[in-house]
């Protein structure tokens, strides 16, 4: 008998010893269990499981549904959480913590990954992720989620609050709904290595993506829409900066309180963007302050491809056009040299500044950029612009596009909106066409290939239209979740938009 106990027990000690060692899976019980989801004392619960994991571990969700927390979901070393099915849903409930303490997911290590989860702050979380500030942190991925909805009414409600985090990739995410005056979609502080691909950032209180201190970031495939102030801003001294340290390309950027991209320092590469309906410029670059006209200085910067537009400015302390007094241009770039203006004689125009092949659309009057005499180049220069008193200003030459849109071409289509959008179950697309034409709509894959033909050709009268896809392709089977683009073709002129499935 002595010998049989003798081996219980050392099966039991095995059994216990392989729950705390590193690569287990462990599947968290359903939504409806327990009250909390994030309580370390609820067995088998998101946050229990999390609190026994060991680095290499997954903590995988395999029910959908409603996951309520009231405390943080706390994310240790070399831990993947990961949902398994569609439709999980991680919510903030009422919490007893106090507000400085009302996080969603708590970063507390290196090497982590989230995947496949919406976390919903119900309006009630300070954040939906956060870190310690006071700590350097490694490799944190977050993909396929959606993170929404900061409260309101407080000096806080970022939606991604994060600081000194070196290998930072955010692909596939939706951020929004940081609905507080002061709050940020995306907020990184003091970071290296930053990947921000294939999302949409909407609905923030100040800037979609705002990167002060960031080293080697790249924003790549995003949709920025409708932010208090702009849609990227980055600003970092740039004594020690590489080649194209801060590259943005291939984003739709639109209906921002300020500017499209704002950005500063050294290695600046912005290419094909598409940035409209911004209230200032949609590309600046430099930094200036009112009372001492500031700069920061910026060097090397290519700015090439992008379809931009003009804005309109009513802000006194910014300086408009001073040909019209009212209207920014599309494109400004502020050099500065510690302090000192450039000595233009010198300045190297094919290293310093690259700027060609922008295509100008416009808001009201046409784009135009002003030199130092005060004549106007239209369509085809960018304004380097010393901002002190009497200083002087450069302009420097672009391409010229292939040719002027007409203002028929120019307003024969307008996409109003896609809603909803991430996409759940289906999707409306609406747009507006000036005139009658022959129209495309298409769905496509993020390679290009055909997802399925909503419209094919057909000749459809002026006015509003919506088309309405099921989120299946030419089969009929439901497709993937993921990113998609939507194709609209009117005539000559053709619009391209971004959408997500996420079910």
């Amino acid at each position: 008998m002595k010998k049989y106990c003798h081996f219980i027990i050392l099966f039991i000690l095995l059994l216990c010893s392989q729950s705390a060692t590193a690569g287990y899976i462990r599947w968290a019980t359903a939504p409806n269990t327990y009250n909390d989801h994030a309580n370390v004392n609820n067995h088998s619960s998101i946050g229990h499981l999390l609190s026994i994991s060991q680095p290499g571990d997954e903590v995988y969700i395999g029910h959908s549904g409603n996951y309520r927390i009231t405390t943080p979901l706390v994310m240790k070393e070399g831990v993947t959480l990961k949902a398994m099915v569609s439709g999980v849903n991680v919510f903030f409930g009422v919490s007893q913590l106090a507000h400085k303490d009302q996080i969603m997911v708590n970063i507390q290590g290196n090497f982590i990954t989230i995947d496949r989860i919406t976390f919903d702050g119900e309006h009630r979380a300070k954040n939906i992720v956060y870190n310690n500030p006071d700590l350097v942190y490694h490799h944190l991925t977050l993909k396929n989620c959606i993170f929404k909805s900061t409260r309101p009414g407080r000096a806080d409600g970022d939606v991604l609050m994060l600081q000194k985090v070196n290998n930072l990739h955010i692909e596939n995410c939706g951020i929004y709904d940081a609905s507080n005056p002061t709050a940020f979609g995306i907020k990184v502080v003091h970071s290296n290595d930053v990947l921000i691909k294939n999302s949409i950032i909407a609905d923030t209180g100040l800037h979609g993506i705002y990167l002060p201190g960031a080293h080697r970031v790249r924003i790549e495939g995003c949709e920025i829409t409708r932010t208090g102030m702009d849609g990227i801003t980055g600003y970092h001294s740039s004594d020690h900066w590489n080649r194209r340290d801060f590259v943005i390309v291939n984003n739709h950027i639109h209906h921002t309180a300020w500017h499209g991209i704002h950005v500063s320092g050294e290695g600046i590469y912005i290419r094909n963007n598409d940035i409209h309906d911004v209230v200032l410029t949609s590309i600046y670059v430099g930094d200036q302050r009112e009372d001492d006209y500031y700069q920061e200085d910026s060097r090397e910067v290519t700015i090439w491809d992008n379809r931009i537009q003009k804005g309109h400015v009513n802000i006194a302390h910014f300086k408009p056009d001073p040909d019209t007094k009212s209207w920014m241009p599309a494109v400004e770039v502020n050099f500065w040299n510690n302090g000192n203006s450039y000595t233009f004689g010198a300045w190297d125009s094919s290293k310093d500044l690259i700027v060609g092949l922008n295509t100008y659309y416009y808001s009201g009057a046409p784009c135009h950029l002003v030199n130092s005499s005060g004549t106007v180049e239209k369509d085809i220069h960018i304004n380097i612009n010393n901002p002190r008193p009497g200083a002087t200003s450069r302009v420097a030459s672009a391409m010229k596009p292939d040719k002027e849109m007409s203002s028929i071409e120019r307003d024969l289509l307008s996409i109003n909106l896609i809603y909803p959008n991430p996409v759940v179950a289906s999707a409306n697309i609406e747009f507006t066409l000036a005139k009658a034409s022959i129209v495309k709509v298409y769905i496509l894959d993020q390679t290009g290939r055909l997802v399925k033909k909503l419209i094919d050709q057909q000749k459809l009268h002026s006015g509003q239209h919506t088309v309405r896809w099921n989120t299946t392709n030419e089969s009929g089977v439901p497709v993937s979740n993921g990113h998609y683009f939507y194709f609209i073709q009117a005539g000559a002129q053709t619009k391209v938009k971004r959408l997500i499935i996420s079910r």
